[in-house]
C-alpha cells in the first residue's frame, strides 16, 4: 500500500504496542464491543426479540427494501444466519420477502418496531453525543464516510489482488440516504443517517474484511488469530478467562484458537498443569506481531490518505471520547437492569430465537443461565476495557516523562 497523502507513525524499535494503540482497528474494537454489551442491555428491556431480530428490522428500515445478499454484506454476518432471522420475521408478519426475496420490506408491523427501535437508538446517540459539539459530530462523521470509502477500497482491491481505487464508492458503504416518505418532526425524529454507531459499523465491517484477507496473506493469520495474538501480547498477564472475557467468544473457539497458535510456536502457556494457564508470546509471536501492527499502520496511512495529521488526532480524539462515553453508557444500562426489572409489554412481539432449539420446558432455565453469563461477561469485558486504556495512559505518560 502507498499513498502520498499518508501520515507517519512515531514508532521506536520497542514502541510497537505504543504504535498500535494508535491504529483505528484497535479503538474500533474496543468501541463497538462497549455499545454491543450496552445494546445487549438496553433493547431487550423495551424489545422482546434476539439481538439478530432487531438488527434486522433496523437495517431493513433504514433501507426500505433490500435483498438478502446485501443485508449480509452490510451487517457482516453469514448468509445462512440472515435467511433463518428474514425467516423468522416473515413467519410474525414483521418482513415481507416478495417473489424473489430480492426486494426483503417492512410491513406495517415490522415499520412500528423500526420506529421503536430508532427511538432508543437515539436515546443512546445522545449519550455518546455527549461533550461533543454538534458540528464536531457532523465533521467526525463526513471524515468516517471517507473513511468507509477508503477501506472498501482497500477490501476490493484485496479480493482481485489489483491495485488498490481510492475514488471507488457504493451506496452500500454508508448508511442510506433517508427516504423521502420518512417525516422528521424534530431532533427526537432525526434519521438513522445521524446516528453514529451505523456508520462506525459500517467502517468495522469493512476493516476486518480487509483485515480477514490482508493477515491471511501476509503473516498466514486469520482476523481472529491476528486479535488473539495482539491482546496476549498487549495484555500481558493475561490467560484463557481474560481473552474470552474481551473476544465475546465462545470458550472452545477462544481455547482452540491458543491451542493453534502454541502449537505453530506463537504463544507459551505457562503452569502447563492448569487449566487457565498464563499467556504470553514466544519470540517468533512477537516477530509476528511486530509485522501484523507494520501492516496495519501502512493500511491506516492509506485509510487517512486524504486527511492532514491534525486531522487524524481530531478524529481519534472523537474516538477516545466515544469510547469513555460507551463505557459510562453500559455503566448507566448495568445500574439500570439491577435496579428495576421491567414486565414484557403486551404489544410487543415474541419473535424466537433461531438460533437456539432447546424445548420449550428448557427456555426459562436457559434464559436465567444466560442473563447470569451475559451480566457477568458484561462486567468483566468492561474493566477490561478500562484497563487497557487506563494502561495506555500510564504507558504514555512514562514515555513522555523518560
Amino acid at each position: 500500500m502507498d499513498d502520498k497523502g499518508a501520515t507517519d507513525f512515531d514508532r521506536s524499535e520497542n514502541g510497537t504496542g505504543s504504535a498500535r494503540r494508535e491504529l483505528l482497528y484497535a479503538h474500533l474494537m474496543i468501541l463497538m464491543q462497549l455499545a454491543d454489551d450496552s445494546a445487549a442491555l438496553a433493547y431487550p428491556r423495551r424489545l422482546h426479540m434476539p439481538n439478530i431480530s432487531r438488527q434486522l428490522i433496523f437495517m431493513i428500515g433504514m433501507y426500505g427494501t433490500i435483498a438478502s445478499k446485501d443485508l449480509a454484506l452490510a451487517s457482516g454476518r453469514e448468509k445462512a444466519q440472515i435467511s433463518r432471522g428474514i425467516k423468522a420475521l416473515a413467519e410474525h408478519g414483521l418482513v415481507d420477502r416478495g417473489r424473489t426475496r430480492r426486494a426483503i420490506r417492512l410491513t406495517e408491523a415490522g415499520r412500528a418496531i423500526f420506529l421503536d427501535i430508532m427511538k432508543i437508538a437515539r436515546e443512546r446517540d445522545d449519550m455518546l453525543r455527549e461533550g461533543l459539539a454538534d458540528d464536531a459530530v457532523a465533521r467526525f462523521l463526513e471524515m468516517t464516510a471517507t473513511l468507509i470509502d477508503r477501506a472498501s477500497s482497500i477490501f476490493v482491491a484485496d479480493e482481485r489482488l489489483a491495485a488498490i481505487d481510492l475514488e471507488e464508492r457504493s451506496s452500500e458503504h454508508h448508511p442510506p440516504v433517508p427516504r423521502a416518505d420518512l417525516p422528521r418532526a424534530g431532533r427526537e425524529d432525526a434519521s438513522y443517517r445521524d446516528l453514529i454507531l451505523p456508520w462506525l459499523q459500517s467502517l468495522t465491517i469493512y476493516m476486518r474484511r480487509s483485515g480477514t484477507t490482508l493477515f491471511r496473506r501476509e503473516v498466514g493469520l486469520s482476523n481472529f488469530e491476528y486479535r488473539v495474538l495482539s491482546l496476549i501480547e498487549e495484555n500481558q498477564p493475561t490467560n484463557l478467562s481474560g481473552l474470552i472475557a474481551f473476544l465475546s467468544r465462545d470458550k472452545s473457539q477462544v481455547a482452540r484458537v491458543i491451542k493453534q497458535l502454541h502449537a505453530a510456536g506463537l504463544i507459551d502457556r505457562h503452569d502447563q498443569g492448569r487449566i487457565n494457564a498464563a499467556l504470553s508470546l514466544t519470540a517468533a509471536g512477537r516477530a509476528r506481531y511486530r509485522k501484523i501492527v507494520d501492516i496495519s499502520a501502512e493500511r491506516d496511512r492509506v485509510l487517512f490518505g486524504a486527511h492532514t495529521p491534525e486531522e487524524r488526532a481530531f478524529y481519534l480524539g472523537v474516538m477516545e471520547k466515544l469510547t469513555a462515553n460507551a463505557s459510562a453508557l453500559l455503566e448507566r444500562e448495568m445500574r439500570a437492569r439491577d435496579g428495576k426489572k421491567q414486565a414484557p409489554r403486551d404489544d410487543a412481539p415474541d419473535v424466537p430465537d433461531t438460533e437456539d432449539a432447546s424445548s420449550d420446558a428448557d427456555i426459562p432455565a436457559l434464559h436465567a443461565e444466560l442473563r447470569l453469563l451475559r451480566d457477568e461477561n458484561a462486567r468483566l469485558k468492561r474493566l477490561l476495557a478500562e484497563a487497557i486504556l487506563e494502561k495506555s495512559l500510564l504507558q504514555d505518560r512514562a514515555s513522555q516523562n523518560a
